[in-house]
């Protein structure tokens, strides 16, 4: 059998250079390498890693989606979201109670409705329920042992307040 080293190196040679050009791409992020080192935007609410070598390699953005997770992508609809790139379909936002002395925030396309710390309570006070409908920053509140409940505030007893207040 007999070799041709010098066409095996050529071969190997052009390989590299076309391997060089396949696996790499110098575009920064949310483009894609549309011609050999030509640099596109990816389309509307789309984006890419840096060095993306086509089209496909854009995805929706984080409240956007589409079928396939590619463009062209649409915004969430109301009471709907997605956080993560490339989603085929949005969530329906949590609409259930938080914890006691939070209230459930709005919902938007990129993220689900997340608790907030209530901020109704008077100095001395702590909070008795979650935000009530689930949505509103109006948690119930109680005055701690030792005062009682006075316009809106925690007044001290000065050990004049009936047992429990």
């Amino acid at each position: 059998m007999h070799v041709n080293f010098v066409w095996l190196s050529t071969l190997v040679a052009a390989l590299s250079l076309l391997g060089t050009e396949i696996v790499g791409s110098s575009c920064p992020a949310n483009t894609y390498e549309s011609l050999p080192s030509v640099c596109t935007e990816c389309p509307a609410n789309s984006v890419s890693e840096m060095g993306s070598l086509n089209i496909t390699f854009c995805k929706c953005r984080a409240g956007y989606f589409s079928a396939d997770g590619l463009p062209p992508c649409s915004i969430c609809t109301a009471n709907t979201f997605t956080d993560a790139v490339g989603q085929t379909s949005c969530t329906s936002c949590n609409t259930s109670a938080c914890e006691v002395g939070r209230w459930r925030g709005p919902c938007a396309p990129n993220h689900d409705a997340l608790c907030h710390l209530c901020t109704g309570a008077p100095l001395d006070a702590f909070y008795t329920s979650p935000g009530d409908p689930y949505d509103a920053d109006n948690c119930t509140w109680d005055c701690m042992d030792g005062f009682r409940k006075d316009n809106g505030a925690c007044v001290d007893c000065n050990a004049a307040c009936p047992v429990g207040q």
